[in-house]
């Protein structure tokens, strides 16, 4: 029996992962935050139970908190890929578009190729390096790699609707992008 507070658990018998997801897919972030984290007590070697949680915490909008979580899931193993994509899109949401593109480069390095999320990590370093383009500036090589990132996106989803724009995007940044540019460039929309 695990004890949280007044709450007895049986451990032998809950489905944390199965309650929480439920929780999830209601949209009852907090519910599903409380489930996990019981899950994580009850036993602290189901990594999945760290990544599910950052992911509720993620949709709580509290980033530094989602990021401590997943920071415990890759202590104990750091090629679990799940963390990294979470941590990936962790950053994204909060704005952290370099940290963004480290995470999500170590998830598709891990990552199985027919994984659901492995199209829409490229479409998410594409992403964060956009982000970044259009705020503070890309290095050539940077525009180049955001560009292939987006390729590879664009050629894994074929037909999804994101790719008119960001194909879109690409001829435009190719277009206005200064020949032979020194240190970083900022797009404008023109």
């Amino acid at each position: 029996m695990i004890f949280l507070g007044s709450i007895t658990l049986s451990a032998q018998y809950k489905d944390f992962y199965k309650e929480g997801n439920a929780y999830m897919s209601q949209k009852k972030y907090a519910l599903a935050e409380q489930t996990f984290r019981a899950g994580v007590i009850a036993d602290s070697s189901l990594h999945i139970l760290y990544t599910s949680c950052a992911h509720a915490l993620l949709m709580q909008k509290k980033y530094a908190e989602a990021d401590s979580a997943l920071d415990e899931v890759l202590k104990k193993d750091a090629n679990f890929f799940g963390a990294h994509w979470y941590k990936g899109l962790n950053y994204l949401y909060w704005e952290q578009d370099s940290m963004a593109i480290i995470s999500l480069k170590k998830y598709v390095a891990q990552a199985i190729p027919d994984n659901n999320e492995y199209a829409k990590a490229f479409y998410y370093l594409g992403r964060g390096y956009e982000n970044l383009l259009i705020s503070t500036g890309l290095t050539d090589s940077e525009i180049s790699e955001m560009i292939a990132y987006y390729q590879k996106y664009c050629f894994l989803a074929e037909g999804h609707p994101t790719t008119t724009r960001i194909l879109t995007f690409i001829e435009k940044v190719k277009t206005q992008k200064p020949i032979n540019f020194k240190g970083k460039w900022v797009y404008k929309e023109k």
